[in-house]
């Protein structure tokens, strides 16, 4: 049995960016990919905003393969607790964390909230993005309240905390509010951070992103010594396109080429 697709099919598909590698280097390779962190504005800033590994492209075979990355551009924010695998839990939060890189992130509750960010209209008026309600019932994991509210300003989305904990209750219990394109389990998030109560964040996400030449998992929480190794930055704000083709060449440089006709 066949069916039929409309003509106006890539239009009912989710807009994403697209970072197509290839590799013509002389060995196959693995590469990851995070993202730049936000900006975020609120009285409290959070001690550290962790990166983590959004995806990987694994063993992507020498002189012509292709790892292709498409990232969904509609975000959600998330919130719950975190622990992780082969690591010490209680240092995770810490400002001297140097987890080692093979230590993965394990979502073990998390909630989210689709979100959309605030605009500035043509006539000057703003229209707000979302804003989500974090609660915490009896020292139990955070979740959003429902349904979400406004408050997100020009190019951010809001995160809001009450006074149903404690900033130690999160550190102990390893809460954390963060926002990323997908909760599919090989999909990592964007960007994370402890909460402290009585906060509204206001999260401008960015439209950069960052490739690492690593055999890293997928979630892993990256040490600033693996975030200052990235071989390339993305910024498609910048480039003013959603699609870019890099090339791996064998002198081990990473190159920017804008899409051509060839790509389709």
């Amino acid at each position: 049995m066949t069916r039929d697709i409309p003509d106006d099919f890539t239009a009912v598909l989710p807009p994403t960016w697209i970072i197509t590698i290839n590799n013509q280097s002389s060995q196959s390779q693995n590469y990851a990919i995070f993202s730049e962190v936000p900006l975020i504005d609120s009285s409290t800033k959070p001690d550290k905003v962790y990166n983590n590994v959004i995806a990987v492209a694994d063993n992507v075979s020498a002189h012509s393969g292709l790892g292709v990355f498409e990232i969904r551009k509609q975000l959600q924010a998330t919130c719950g607790r975190l622990v992780l695998s082969g690591g010490d839990n209680s240092t995770l939060f810490s400002e001297n964390s140097s987890n080692p890189p093979d230590v993965v992130s394990i979502v073990e509750v998390v909630d989210r909230c689709s979100i959309t960010l605030g605009k500035t209209l043509p006539d000057g008026t703003d229209s707000p993005g979302t804003k989500c309600v974090v609660q915490v019932a009896n020292n139990e994991t955070p979740t959003f309240k429902t349904p979400s509210l406004t408050g997100g300003k020009a190019g951010a989305f809001a995160v809001q905390t009450g006074n149903d904990f404690t900033s130690q209750d999160a550190k102990s219990m390893h809460y954390f509010v963060g926002f990323g394109s997908s909760m599919n389990k090989d999909v990592g998030p964007f960007a994370m951070f402890v909460p402290a109560p009585v906060q509204t964040y206001q999260i401008t996400p960015q439209a950069k992103f960052k490739i690492l030449v690593a055999d890293l998992l997928p979630k892993a929480v990256l040490t600033d010594a693996q975030k200052a190794a990235a071989a390339l930055e993305i910024d498609f704000a910048k480039l003013g396109v959603d699609a870019v083709v890099v090339v791996h060449d064998d002198n081990n440089n990473l190159t920017i080429q804008k899409p051509g006709p060839d790509l389709g």
